[in-house]
């Protein structure tokens, strides 16, 4: 019986030590604003959106400064794949895919689960919502993070960026290709 609890233990606290994350934090130089970071497997990716404004090709959802501080900023594509602090970088959806590896989950309702606000990964995603065609929509229903990847089906085709996507009406994780001017959330991961 001794042996028994003795192994429960020793499997309980390696299963916590596993499934925690080295944390840390950022500090912009641009405008001082403070950003937590986790590392993720190898990869250091910030814990929160970005939040950093733009001149153009940023918006805060309905204008609400109480969003900026919840959710960051909304960006298009043009602007999100500049706009990461220096050492840090606009994600490919290689990245996201190497992200969801290292999670070690089954499926995807464990992937959103791990990744969402309060998940076992620190990733702590918000459902941000989007802004296009001048209109904000789907705030704590949706969220998609903006990637530098393009998807081009032949040569001379439009390119079309590509977005990693978490749907809290069925749990999913996903990505996909989306219009450039739309405007996403940003998270940044560093620089190797």
């Amino acid at each position: 019986m001794k042996n028994l609890v003795m192994l429960a233990l020793f499997i309980f606290h390696f299963g916590i030590v596993a499934l925690s994350q080295e944390k840390g934090l950022f500090i912009d130089p641009r405008d001082n604003k403070e950003y937590k970071t986790v590392l993720i497997g190898d990869q250091v990716w910030f814990a929160e959106n970005l939040a950093f404004e733009s001149k153009k090709g940023s918006w805060v959802y309905k204008k609400d400064s109480n969003n900026l501080n919840e959710y960051g900023r909304l960006y298009n594509w043009k602007t999100a794949c500049k706009i990461c602090p220096m050492g840090w970088r606009l994600p490919t959806i290689d990245d996201y895919k190497v992200l969801l590896k290292n999670l070690d989950v089954d499926d995807s309702l464990q992937y959103f689960n791990a990744l969402i606000d309060g998940g076992i990964s620190g990733f702590n995603a918000k459902l941000a919502g989007w802004y296009a065609r001048m209109k904000y929509g789907q705030l704590n229903e949706h969220t998609d993070f903006w990637t530098s990847s393009v998807y081009q089906p032949f040569k001379g085709a439009t390119k079309a960026p590509y977005r990693f996507s978490l749907y809290l009406f069925d749990k999913m994780v996903y990505w996909g290709n989306d219009f450039s001017n739309y405007a996403f959330s940003v998270r940044c991961i560093k620089e190797e």
